[in-house]
């Protein structure tokens, strides 16, 4: 097994900041924060700011967020994930911006499964996924730049019905 690649190297990106020497893949390559080769030994995640919580009015002020999005678009979707969960720390227990967080995670996560030949667990983190894009309502249609129903219905779910038969489901902030 190799290690992902991006979908589209051309594809644009929403940050200037340098991706991590390698694609963590599980028992492939080092843990990325607990081995002493890992690409990101000894970093921890950013301690809460207003800039991360004001990313919920406009994601264009949040270099983190920003970065997630290019680590997920690129392939890196284990990093994409923990960043994300860095600004998911960040809000309250139930806030439906903390939801979609948590669903991006997920999302991240089971590209990285179906990439490992794990199906049981992607369609696993899909189903958390949706579930949590569904408790997100009431932050409107549009979240962090994305809408995520017809990121979701459009791109997320025929994806990974069809991997090979469908543009991979980019996230593009507007």
């Amino acid at each position: 097994m190799s290690e992902p690649v991006a979908p589209d190297p051309a594809f644009p990106r929403l940050s200037d900041t340098p991706f991590p020497a390698y694609r963590f893949v599980p028992g492939q390559n080092p843990h990325p924060f607990r081995d002493p080769a890992g690409h990101s030994y000894r970093q921890t995640h950013p301690a809460c700011d207003e800039e991360a919580r004001r990313a919920r009015a406009d994601w264009r002020v949040s270099p983190h967020y920003r970065y997630s999005v290019d680590l997920y678009n690129y392939a890196y979707w284990w990093e994409a994930h923990e960043g994300w969960e860095g600004l998911w720390r960040c809000y309250e227990v139930g806030d439906p911006y903390r939801f979609v967080l948590q669903a991006f995670i997920q999302v991240s996560a089971a590209h990285l499964q179906r990439f490992m030949q794990h199906a049981n667990g992607a369609r696993a983190l899909l189903k958390h996924a949706r579930l949590h894009l569904d408790a997100a309502r009431s932050a409107g249609p549009v979240v962090f730049g994305i809408d995520l129903d017809r990121w979701w219905f459009d791109e997320v779910v025929p994806y990974f019905n069809a991997p090979f038969a469908n543009p991979f489901p980019f996230l593009r902030p507007v």
